[in-house]
């Protein structure tokens, strides 16, 4: 059980899937990009309801399939149910601004730290705002606090090529190089971060309209650190958007808080 909540946490923060992309971008078309009807076309969420999802693992050979919801309250939290079975929740994570608590529900225990350990153990650099712009498909920068549109994308230049548009950021002085891809409808399809010692890419897949929002109704994720591939592959079949949204509050002073994420996760 402990490795199946571990494996569950690094695909779910190891965000990505490393494919080739279908359409060759256009040489000599890379412009510094302005804001238009691109910022018309990415979904204003206030709240997102994952209440089903379907989890499918593949973690260096050790795969498996979860059930999970989430719910999402922009720029306030992010909460992960890890339900296996009847609904039943055997662990939780939820991410704020500060850092993540992981509640083992089972063994009555949690952990909780900064995104600095994500850095330390697992080799990515992601902080809360960029955990939730992969989660909402939206734009962002990794490790910049939120901008409007305008000023973000101004950040990144833009290629065209036959099918959408190209977002490559302009190095900064931490450079952690974000592409993103649209496809012609305007709609993120592809995510890239390139990290010091890995690479990690999303794509998204099957977008439908969900109260009003298109939106994917399928993530790939998975992270490359040299010879090492883990991956991810998330189904959406029930979600709300701009709704009311319940979260779940856990009394910590019924579990153990343990001092090293292996106390948790061996």
């Amino acid at each position: 059980m402990n490795k199946f909540i571990g494996l569950l946490l690094l695909s779910l923060v190891l965000l990505g899937s490393c494919k080739t992309k279908e359409s060759i971008v256009k040489k000599n078309q890379v412009e510094t990009y302005k804001l238009d009807n691109i910022q018309l076309s990415l979904p204003i969420i206030k709240t997102a309801n994952f209440s089903s999802l379907t989890v499918e693992i593949n973690a260096q050979g050790n795969a498996f399939t979860t059930h999970a919801s989430m719910k999402i309250v922009k720029d306030s939290i992010i909460q992960i149910s890890i339900q296996p079975a009847l609904g039943i929740e055997m662990a939780r994570v939820d991410f704020t601004k500060n850092g993540f608590v992981l509640i083992d529900k089972m063994n009555g225990r949690y952990f909780t730290s900064g995104y600095d350990f994500l850095l330390a153990k697992y080799k990515i650099l992601l902080d809360y705002n960029s955990l939730q712009a992969i989660l909402l498909n939206n734009l962002f920068l990794v490790g910049a606090a939120p901008e409007p549109y305008d000023s973000l994308m101004m950040k990144f230049t833009k290629s065209s090529f036959p099918d959408g548009v190209s977002l490559k950021s302009i190095p900064t002085k931490v450079p952690v190089p974000t592409e993103f891809t649209l496809n012609k409808d305007l709609y993120i399809n592809y995510l890239s971060i390139s990290m010091p010692l890995s690479l990690m890419t999303c794509r998204y897949i099957d977008f439908e309209k969900k109260d009003e929002i298109n939106f994917p109704s399928k993530y790939k994720f998975s992270i490359m650190d040299g010879p090492r591939t883990s991956e991810a592959n998330i189904t959406i079949h029930a979600v709300e958007f701009n709704k009311l949204v319940k979260i779940n509050t856990t009394d910590l002073s019924n579990y153990e808080q343990v001092n090293t994420f292996e106390q948790i996760i061996p």
